[in-house]
Formats: C-alpha cells, structure tokens, sequence
C-alpha cells in the first residue's frame, strides 16, 4: 500500500505516524492561545468524568495546566480541541491506574 503513495504523501504518512508538526497549521500565538483556551473550555464544560485529572489539578496546577504540556496533545490531534482534550483527560486515567496518585503529576 506505502508503495502506491507518492514520496510526499509517504512523508505525510510517516510524520502522521511519529507526531510530527503538521506543516499545514500555521500556529501564530493567537492562534495556539485561542486553542489552548478552547481546550480548557472544553475540558470544564464538555468532559464530566476526569475525576484523575481533577486529582492532578489539585496535587500540582502548574504540571495539569502548564501550556506546554497541554500543547503536546493539541498538536498530537493536529489541534482538534474536543480529541486532543480528551486524550488528555485519559492521560491523567492511565497514570492513575498504573502509576497510583504518587506519579500523576511526575513525569515517568
């Protein structure tokens, strides 16, 4: 299947893959500010079990709400707000249940 694709499309395909930037978001600071708002907009408002992430939010706000880590997700989704936000809701899920509450807002 890979062989019927064009060297580009191939390219695209294998940053897809590894979460690399996608060149066709042009990210100015407004527009990653407007995203980041809107992903914690959606997070309060849209996503009502985040029980895991709530506990993090208390334990350490600055690791739950630090921008650059918030914008790992947001560019992981390709800035879909609503996926990149709930992949991050279900972040905080997995540490919890296999890490325990000590490691949810360590690196690991």
């Amino acid at each position: 299947a890979m062989e019927s694709l064009t060297l580009q499309e191939r390219d695209h395909a294998y940053e897809d893959i590894h979460g690399v930037y996608n060149p066709d978001i042009k990210m100015s600071q407004d527009f990653i500010d407007e995203k980041l708002s809107q992903f914690e907009t959606y997070i309060v408002v849209r996503i009502s079990r985040k029980a895991a992430y709530e506990q993090a939010l208390l334990k350490d706000p600055d690791y739950a709400t630090n921008p650059e880590f918030r914008l790992k997700f947001l560019h992981c989704e390709d800035f879909l707000v609503d996926v990149a936000a709930k992949r991050f809701v279900r972040y905080f899920e997995a540490k919890l249940k296999f890490w325990g509450p000590e490691y949810l807002t360590k690196k690991i």
